[in-house]
C-alpha cells in the first residue's frame, strides 16, 4: 500500500472467496525518522467492496544495535 496524502491507493485483493476491489485514501501521513529512531502516524479510509472504515495508526521503532550482545 503507499499512503501519499490527498491521493488513493487502488488494488484488488483475492481471497477465496473472490476478489474485492480495495481503496486506501491517506488523509494525514506524518514521519519523523533519524539513524537511531522515528515515528510513523497515519490516518485513512479504507474501502473493501461495500464496506468502508476510517483507521490510524501510530508507530515508533528504534535502533536496537547497541541491545544485541
Amino acid at each position: 500500500m503507499i499512503f501519499s496524502p490527498g491521493s488513493v491507493f487502488e488494488s484488488n485483493l483475492t481471497t477465496p472467496y473472490g476478489t474485492l476491489h480495495l481503496n486506501v485514501f491517506a488523509l494525514r501521513v506524518e514521519s519523523s525518522i533519524n539513524d537511531q529512531d522515528g515515528s510513523l502516524s497515519l490516518e485513512y479510509e479504507l474501502n473493501i467492496g461495500e464496506m468502508s472504515t476510517v483507521n490510524k495508526l501510530d508507530l515508533s521503532f528504534k535502533n536496537m544495535d547497541d541491545c544485541i550482545s
